[in-house]
This record gives C-alpha cells, structure tokens and sequence, in this order.
C-alpha cells in the first residue's frame, strides 16, 4: 500500500489554495497534522469523503501542487514498525496519487493484480495492449500497466496511445519496441510536464515525431551520422524546427552560407544565421536571400564609401601618433640628441 508524506517545499502556485474544494483543504489538513505517511483508505474517513476515487483525487489535486509526495518504503516500513510496538494503528496514510519517480510505482501481488483488473474491467485493455506489441506481456509488464492507472489516474486511450507510440506503430516502421519499462519512465516524464490527457498527448507525442523526422534530414545535411548529437546540436535542431518553424529550403540556405564560409558544416555557425534571420523576421527562402543581399549591399558601401574630412582628421593623427612613438622610442635607444638641445 503506497503512503504519501507532506514536503518541505514551497507550493508551485498559491492558486492552488484558491482552486482547492473544502474537501481537498481537509485532505490537505490531515496530512500537515499526522506525524507519520498515510494513505487514501486512511483519510477517507477523517476528512469526511465520499468515496476512494474522491481521496485519490484530492491527494492527485496536492501532488500536482507539490505539497504531497509518495513516502519512501523506508519511511513506510519505519511508520508501521513504530506503530506495532506502540500497539497501535498506522497514522492515516495516503495511497494512489500521481507520484514523482518511476521506481515508486508499487509491486502488486497477484490477487491484487487480479482484483484491480477485474474491478476496473481491465482485460481487454491488457489484450490491447498485447496485441500492440505483438507478444504476450510478463506479469511485470501489466504491473506496469494497471500502476499507470491507478497511481496516475491516467485513462485507457491516453496510456494505449503511449504503449503504441513506445512500441514503434507511430514512429518509422522499423523502429524498435521499447520495453514497458520505457513506457513508465516516459509517463512519469510526461505528467510532470504537464501532459495528462489523450489530446494533449496526441499533440506532445505529433510534434515528437515531426521533430524526429527532421532530425534525421539535418543528421544526413550536415553529416553527422549515427553518433549521438551533442546538447548544442539537439538545441539547435529543436529550435530551427519548432521555435523558429523553418522549412528544409531555408535551413539548406543557412547549410549552403556556412560551407562557404567556412568550408565546413558546423552546426553552431548555421545557427548562429538562422538565428539571425529569425531576429529579423524572416520566414521563407525569399526572405532570408534578400537578407543577406541588403547585409551585402550595406558592407559593399561600407568598404567603398569616401571617408569625410574628419576621418582623414583622425587617420592623419593616429600616423602623427605612431611616428613620434617610433622617433622617441629610437632616441631613447640609440641616445638621440633631441631632448639635450634643450
């Protein structure tokens, strides 16, 4: 049974106390009271609620705020101990809320297990999941599964939606299965990001695809290969693409302007143009070209335009300068006899 600790920390937005329901500010009450975790069946009872689900949600509504976080099995284990030689109850606890790190997801049993995927009317959600990868799934596996939905309270669509994009359906057809293991870590990831429902995940895991559909263009344009690309290099990508939203056309512009200038492809040279380009509104291959005809244009006038008189003012003293540095640094060298005239 997962139990649930208050934090040290700060809440991550005070409009949390504004938005909370009398219910969920009992909820709340309860666990800056106990001295030890507690769980969802726990405070049912002492804030007065109606259901579990009402108590999974509210402790989900507190976690989401960063006030409650899912209790070490240490500190778990070292609450009931104290409490079996004290001859009493376990505090309340809290159980079953989104929690902060994939190891924290709890090892069912197998009545649990079955009793959960009875209960929910989870089997032909498992056999849909199976039929997506294509493999009968180990029991670990569908520990996995039924945690995502009970810890996380994430619906069937949004975690099939995961599993199909994690076993490769949504991504190049070669692409390889990732273990549910994977799919754990990339829902914990997920929800602190905010993601939590079926359409903001259809969004997230779209632009996912499209960012890594490009990525292997711009591997093949500038020649990286299959290595790893460095944080510049992934920086970089991701903004041309989804920052900047700039087509092949105007990034194999900037690729064209970087070789010839430096014979080379790197990638932080491209950058630093396109970068440029977007500071000044361009968007389109036109754009950028009369860019950098009028930065052309404006050197061109530069390097050619007469100097005014001032300027032939300020080239003739810095020669005035120069010559006499040299004629008193050789008089003090060679024992000029210019200041003994004096």
């Amino acid at each position: 049974m997962t139990r649930y600790v208050k934090t040290a920390k700060d809440p991550r937005s005070l409009d949390a106390f504004f938005e909370a329901s009398a219910e969920e500010l009992r909820v709340l009450w309860l666990f800056f009271d106990a001295a030890e975790p507690l769980c969802a069946e726990d405070i049912l009872t002492g804030a007065r609620l109606s259901s579990l689900g009402e108590a999974k949600d509210a402790i989900s509504f507190w976690r989401g705020a960063g006030l409650l976080r899912a209790a070490k099995k240490r500190e778990s284990a070292d609450a009931q101990e104290s409490a079996e030689k004290e001859g009493v109850t376990a505090p309340p606890a809290a159980k079953k809320a989104p929690v902060r790190a994939a190891e924290e997801l709890p090892n069912y049993s197998g009545a649990e297990l079955s009793g959960m995927i009875d209960g929910e009317n989870l089997a032909s959600f498992i056999e849909a999941c199976q039929q997506i990868y294509g493999k009968v799934l180990s029991t670990t596996d569908i520990n996995i599964l039924v945690g995502l939905r009970e810890e996380l309270h994430l619906d069937l669509e949004y975690i099939c939606m995961l599993v199909s994009y994690c076993a490769g359906r949504k991504t190049a057809s070669d692409a390889p299965k990732k273990p549910m293991r994977y799919v754990e870590k990339m829902a914990f990831a997920l929800y602190e990001k905010g993601v939590t429902d079926a359409r903001a995940l259809e969004e997230e895991l779209s632009r996912r695809i499209r960012a890594k559909t490009r990525e292997g263009k711009l591997r093949k344009l500038f020649g990286i290969g299959e290595r790893a690309l460095s944080t510049e290099e992934e920086a970089a990508f991701v903004r041309w693409c989804e920052e900047f939203h700039y087509d092949d056309e105007v990034i194999g512009l900037a690729y064209d302007l970087t070789v010839a200038a430096t014979q080379k492809a790197p990638v932080k040279y491209a950058d630093k143009i396109l970068t440029r380009w977007n500071e000044a509104g361009c968007k389109t291959v036109a754009d950028a070209e009369a860019f950098v005809a009028r930065e052309r244009s404006e050197k061109n006038k530069g390097a050619t335009r007469p100097k005014s008189e001032k300027e032939k003012e300020k080239d003739g003293m810095r020669s005035f300068d120069v010559d006499d540095f040299f004629a008193r640094a050789l008089d003090r060298s060679y024992g000029g006899t210019d200041g003994g005239d004096k």
